[in-house]
C-alpha cells in the first residue's frame, strides 16, 4: 500500500481484471505492481504531454485529434489483443498521467484531478 499526502491509502494491482475493475469505476489513482507494471509503464512512451498536446491542437486547427484517432485504430488492427485489453490501454492513455515510481511499480492518475 502507498499513503499519499492526503493520508489515503491506495491498493496495489497486480492483475488485469483488477485494473479493468478500477478503470471502469474511474478510480482516482491505482497503483499497479509487477510484471503489469512494466507493461502499462510502455503505454507512458506514447503519451504526449498536455503542453505538446495542447500545442499539436493549436496548430492543427483540430484536425490533430482526428488524425491521432485514426492513428490508434491502425494500430489495433495489427495488435493481437483482446476488444478488452485495447479498451483497457485506450482508458489508460486517454484519462490518466502514468508515472513510475520505481522499476516494477507503476501510478496512475486521473488527469482531471489536476486540473
Amino acid at each position: 500500500m502507498l499513503k499519499t499526502k492526503k493520508l489515503s491509502t491506495i491498493e496495489e494491482i497486480e492483475t488485469k481484471e483488477e485494473l479493468l475493475n478500477r478503470l471502469k469505476k474511474k478510480t482516482d489513482e491505482i497503483l499497479i505492481t509487477g510484471p503489469l507494471a512494466a507493461e502499462i509503464y510502455e503505454l507512458h512512451k506514447g503519451q504526449l504531454s498536455d503542453t505538446e498536446r495542447m500545442g499539436a491542437d493549436l496548430g492543427s486547427g483540430g484536425m490533430q485529434m482526428i488524425i491521432e484517432y485514426l492513428f490508434i485504430r491502425l494500430f489495433e488492427m495489427n495488435e493481437h489483443l483482446s476488444k478488452e485489453e485495447k479498451k483497457m490501454r485506450r482508458t489508460i492513455t486517454q484519462l490518466y498521467y502514468i508515472k513510475k515510481i520505481s522499476t516494477e511499480t507503476v501510478l496512475l492518475r486521473l488527469k482531471q484531478l489536476d486540473y
